[in-house]
């Protein structure tokens, strides 16, 4: 069954409408964008597919895998803390 056709008032209200969603759309994305970039960084590094080859297998069994790798990081920062206290109590 064909759609009737919009008259000029509900194609006016229709355009409208699209307007004001893609204001709010562009102030939401905009809002997000500014949240990122105080709140957040980010860190990448790439990994050889021939020699570092193992090390992409592992890490594809953690899942996921970011949280293995902040928790190896903590674990890290950890132990080189309590390195330090011991340096600083002798």
């Amino acid at each position: 069954m064909p759609k009737k056709p919009m008259t000029e008032e509900q194609r006016q209200k229709w355009n409208e409408y699209q307007r004001e969603y893609k204001k709010r759309n562009a102030a939401a994305k905009q809002q997000h964008n500014e949240y990122i970039k105080q709140k957040t960084r980010q860190f990448s590094f790439s990994l050889s597919l021939s020699s570092d080859a193992e090390m992409i297998a592992y890490l594809e069994t953690k899942k996921p895998y970011y949280s293995y790798l902040k928790a190896l990081v903590r674990a890290d920062m950890e132990l080189h803390a309590q390195k330090n206290d011991n340096i600083e109590n002798k």
